[in-house]
């Protein structure tokens, strides 16, 4: 659960992984409005795809794309999930010129779930931007096709596409098996998407507020960013 970066890379993945799935989204109708995402930070673009949702099958084509991908990273085993499950799957697809706006996942699954980053098409003209609660610093890293990240979402971050062609990652929650067991025994798993969890008062005790290693820092944060993420009700 603890970061002392924004991101580890846990290792690569077979482009035979990787490549069904890519060729499946090159397909995607992008004006679809069942794809479109209702979150504040898409309100500039991104689409979404959900083939797992409170650790069950919704769209079993697309879970079958992604399956093994969770079957070779369960082989890599990385301590970060070990005895965990994916609780939560999502196809995030941001178009070309658009912005993933400043957030932090907050609801009481991010608490105890793993964020894992599955690149499946993006290009060296995509930006991840993230900074911590404690600091105006704000850091520059790219993930890069082939390989896959472990996240720490529950700090600030942005996405920026500058490229002329849609980025799609695939982000899997995967959460411990006892964590699910106990909340399905309270019957309250559909309160771990709804309630908020997270605020930067947790920073002491979620984040290990170093400098991190393998980003960039790109800029000081603006008072136009600052004065954006309060306005989101957010920060």
């Amino acid at each position: 659960m603890f970061f002392e970066n924004f991101y580890e890379d846990l290792g690569s993945l077979p482009v035979a992984l990787t490549l069904p799935l890519a060729n499946n989204i090159f397909g995607v109708d992008l004006d679809d409005p069942m794809l479109a995402r209702p979150e504040y930070c898409f309100k500039d673009g991104g689409k979404l795809i959900l083939p797992l949702h409170l650790a069950e099958v919704r769209d079993e084509t697309y879970y079958a794309l992604v399956k093994p991908l969770i079957d070779y990273t369960l082989k890599l085993a990385p301590t970060c999930i070990e005895r965990s499950v994916p609780f939560r799957i999502e196809i995030s697809i941001l178009q070309p010129g658009k912005s993933v706006l400043w957030h932090h996942d907050q609801h009481l699954f991010h608490k105890y779930a793993e964020r894992l980053h599955y690149p499946i098409i993006t290009s060296d003209q995509v930006a991840f931007l993230a900074k911590w609660f404690t600091d105006d610093n704000v850091y520059c890293f790219q993930m890069k096709p082939g390989r896959v990240y472990r996240f720490n979402n529950r700090t600030p971050h942005s996405v920026d596409n500058s490229s002329t062609t849609f980025r799609c990652h695939v982000m899997i929650d995967y959460i411990k098996i006892e964590v699910l067991d106990y909340f399905k025994e309270k019957g309250t798993v559909r309160e771990m998407i709804k309630n908020v969890a997270i605020t930067p008062s947790d920073e002491i005790y979620y984040y290990v507020n170093r400098s991190p290693m393998g980003v960039e820092l790109k800029t000081k944060m603006t008072a136009e960013m600052k004065k954006m993420m309060l306005e989101s009700g957010k920060y």
